[in-house]
């Protein structure tokens, strides 16, 4: 990593963006960086902001700038992003605008990050009516995935992580679906070249797609949206407090997959076999307390969005999806009324 930066010709400040927690349980990884940097002649500051997906908006993005121009930052100058997906969307889209734009570096620090967040270019901030609304597309210099970096990671946010692997396995890779039920969730944590062949997988994966699509034109990234259209909604419409990226995402395919059975689209059990890979993962499916027509109103800001509709990845089988234009609004209805428990 350091070398990767004192390799940049005009660099000499380099912005490490983060927050409190996440330096205090890398410290020893950030002060051999800093050494490093140092020696090539580099100056590492620190900008941290408070954790959480409620943080990253317009306002903290503010805050960023306002660091980076009493570091004096220059256009030759980089920022590393050194935490999960809150912290890489947040400095991405701040390097992305400030100065018109800044190296960026990724160096994610969860599973989730690890396997999808971190790569594709994609940056950006929520509003109080939507995920990631306001963004653009930067990508990084270089991500550096350091697996050992996970070792501090809480339970939780790793299994929240496997949500993110399960969509890769259930929307393009049938097969890494049996695998992960025979290697469940704590054989992967405990078994270092299991997790490495996992986020490899991933990461190759989503770095094919982003190739082929980069900035999300043709229809082949919208793919990577499986779950999320509806788990973004769960997102808003529950404050950014209560769900996971992961949970939500896990909710969203669940929804996804009962939307495909009713439509027709898939044969019955689609939903259940989403089911058995996100138990067997350990991933948490408890619907939180919501109201099917808020979940609906929100799924209306969604950004996939097209000449005012929407567009939603479903599942014929897994590794089979397909893009469904405008799918019927009562259909939609049911499909998130069954997953939440029939709440009106």
């Amino acid at each position: 990593m350091a070398g990767a930066l004192s390799a940049l010709p005009d660099c000499r400040n380099v912005a490490l963006v983060s927050h409190p927690s996440i330096v205090r349980l890398h410290s020893r990884e950030l002060e051999e960086l800093e050494r490093e940097l140092f020696g090539a002649g580099l100056v590492m500051r620190r900008v941290l902001f408070r954790a959480g997906e409620r943080h990253k908006n317009l306002s903290t993005v503010a805050r960023l700038y306002r660091s980076f121009i009493d570091m004096g930052l220059e256009r030759g100058d980089a920022v590393l992003a050194w935490g999960g997906g809150v912290v890489g969307d947040l400095a991405g889209f701040a390097a992305a605008t400030f100065k018109r734009g800044l190296t960026l570096v990724q160096a994610p620090t969860t599973l989730m990050a690890m396997v999808d967040s971190s790569i594709g270019g994609k940056v950006g901030v929520d509003l109080p009516e939507g995920k990631n609304l306001v963004g653009a597309f930067h990508q990084p210099l270089a991500v550096f995935c350091d697996l050992s970096l996970l070792r501090t990671l809480p339970r939780r946010e790793f299994i929240s992580g496997l949500a993110e692997v399960a969509k890769y396995a259930l929307v393009f890779d049938g097969g890494m679906c049996e695998r992960l039920l025979e290697g469940a969730r704590d054989e992967l944590r405990e078994r270092a070249g299991a997790l490495e062949d996992i986020v490899s997988a991933c990461a190759e994966r989503k770095a094919r797609v982003v190739e082929e699509d980069e900035l999300d034109r043709k229809g082949r990234r919208i793919l990577l949206n499986y779950g999320h259209t509806f788990g973004h909604a769960l997102e808003a419409v529950t404050g950014y407090r209560e769900l996971l990226h992961g949970e939500a995402v896990a909710l969203g395919m669940l929804m996804a997959a009962r939307l495909a059975e009713n439509l027709g689209v898939a044969e019955k059990g689609l939903h259940r076999r989403h089911r058995e890979l996100l138990e067997a993962l350990g991933v948490r499916v408890e619907p939180p307390a919501v109201r099917v027509e808020e979940v609906l109103a929100a799924m209306a800001h969604d950004k996939k969005r097209a000449g005012g509709r929407h567009r939603l990845i479903l599942l014929q089988n897994p590794g089979k999806p397909l893009i469904m234009e405008e799918p019927p609004e009562r259909e939609m209805a049911e499909a998130v009324r069954e997953v939440l428990g029939r709440r009106r």
